[in-house]
C-alpha cells in the first residue's frame, strides 16, 4: 500500500502488539509549501487508507477487537471517501434546485446543517488544542480553520480520484513529497496539473449554483455552496499559478546547472 505506516500499525496490533500514544514528545514536521505539491502528499494518503482499508478490515472485523475498535477502524482506513461525497454534493446542487426540489424542507436542512456543524468539531477542535498546547497563544491560528476548510473541499477532485484508483486497483509509485527544507541535490517539478482545469470549472459552477440559491432565496444552503466555490476556486486557482511559477525557475536554473537532477511530482 501507498501507506506503509498504516498499514503496519495495523498488522501490528492485529499481532497484538500493544500501541502507547506518548503525549508529552513533539514531533517536528513540515507541510509542502506548494498547493501542488500538498496535493500529491494527499493523493497518496487517500489512496494508501483505502488500499489499507481494502487489505485489512475484513481481517479486523473478523478478529477478536473490540466493537468500538472495529468502527473506529472503519472510520479511521475509510474516511477519505468523504471527497468523493463532498464532489456528489457539489455538482448536484444545481440540479436539485433547478428541478424545484428544494423547499419545505426547513427541518431537514436544519439537522443537514446541525451535522456538518458537528462534523466539523472534532478536527477544529484538534487543530484549536494541538496549537494551544504546542505554542504560547496558538489558540490564535484558530481564526485559519475556514481557509483549511476551503482547502480541504477544494482537493476533492484529486482525492476522489485516488480513491476510485484505490478500488480499481490501480498502483501508483510512491512519490516523495518536496519539501521546503530539503538540502538534497535533487530538484522537483511539477507537470502541469490538468485537474486544475477541473477544479476551477467546478468552482465556477458552484458559484453559479450560489446565485441561483441566492435569488431563489434559498439562505439554508448558500453558505455551503458558497465554501465549495471559494473551495475549488481557490486550490484551482494556486495549482496553475505555482505549476507556471515552478516551471518557470526550473527552466531558468536548467540553464544553468545542467549536473542537478530531477524528480517529476504528479
Amino acid at each position: 500500500t501507498l501507506t506503509e505506516d498504516m498499514d503496519l500499525s495495523y498488522r501490528s496490533q492485529l499481532a497484538d502488539w500493544k500501541p502507547y500514544f506518548i503525549w508529552d514528545l513533539v514531533v517536528p514536521a513540515e507541510i509542502p509549501d506548494n498547493i501542488n505539491a500538498f496535493k500529491s502528499q494527499q493523493f497518496r494518503w487517500a489512496k494508501g487508507s483505502m488500499e489499507t482499508a481494502i487489505k485489512l478490515l475484513p481481517r479486523t472485523l473478523k478478529s477478536k477487537k473490540s466493537l468500538f475498535s472495529k468502527i473506529q477502524s472503519v472510520l479511521h482506513t475509510t474516511h477519505y471517501i468523504i471527497h468523493p461525497i463532498m464532489l456528489w454534493l457539489a455538482i448536484m446542487a444545481f440540479p436539485v434546485m433547478a428541478l424545484g426540489q428544494v423547499g419545505g424542507y426547513t427541518k431537514e436542512l436544519i439537522l443537514f446543517w446541525t451535522a456538518i456543524l458537528l462534523s466539523s468539531i472534532a478536527p477544529s477542535f484538534m487543530y484549536s488544542v494541538s496549537q494551544s498546547t504546542l505554542y504560547k497563544g496558538g489558540w490564535k491560528k484558530i481564526i485559519i480553520i475556514p481557509f483549511l476548510s476551503m482547502i480541504g473541499i477544494g482537493i476533492a477532485v484529486s482525492n476522489a480520484r485516488a480513491i476510485f484508483e484505490a478500488l480499481r486497483g490501480k498502483k501508483s509509485a510512491f512519490i516523495r513529497t518536496p519539501k521546503k527544507g530539503d538540502r538534497s541535490t535533487v530538484r522537483y517539478a511539477v507537470k502541469m496539473p490538468y485537474l486544475a482545469l477541473i477544479e476551477l470549472a467546478l468552482g465556477i459552477y458552484c458559484f453559479t449554483t450560489f446565485i441561483y440559491y441566492l435569488r431563489a432565496e434559498k439562505f439554508f444552503v448558500i453558505p455551503f455552496v458558497l465554501l465549495y466555490a471559494g473551495g475549488f476556486l481557490c486550490v484551482g486557482t494556486l495549482s496553475l499559478k505555482q505549476a507556471i511559477d515552478e516551471s518557470g525557475i526550473l527552466n531558468r536554473r536548467d540553464n544553468s546547472d545542467s549536473a542537478t537532477g530531477v524528480l517529476v511530482v504528479e
